[in-house]
């Protein structure tokens, strides 16, 4: 089983509906947003970031991002989920 999309599963597992709708709001400059209307889990999120180059295994950088726009910044430092080596000062969305 690939790594990288295990801990995808275990993070998607934290996010709370509430928080898939504020992350869904700042992809929206990334995401159109009749895409962004059919997601109802994380998974399809990471799925449609992961289809637009915005995430792969070597690029976790916007993932990070958009998690501390949510203020669940523990999610992008933990060492249990996939983002544990990216910077902890998160790059900006542009």
């Amino acid at each position: 089983m690939d790594p990288f999309r295990v801990k995808l599963l275990a993070l998607s597992n934290e996010i709370t509906d509430r928080e898939l709708e504020d992350l869904k709001f700042i992809c929206k400059q990334h995401i159109p947003v009749g895409v962004l209307e059919k997601i109802k889990r994380p998974l399809e999120l990471f799925d449609e970031l992961e289809n637009r180059n915005l995430l792969t295994p070597d690029n976790k950088e916007f993932l990070a991002a958009i998690l501390g726009g949510i203020n669940r910044s523990e999610l992008r430092d933990s060492k249990r989920y996939v983002l544990n080596n990216v910077a902890k000062i998160s790059p900006t969305l542009d």
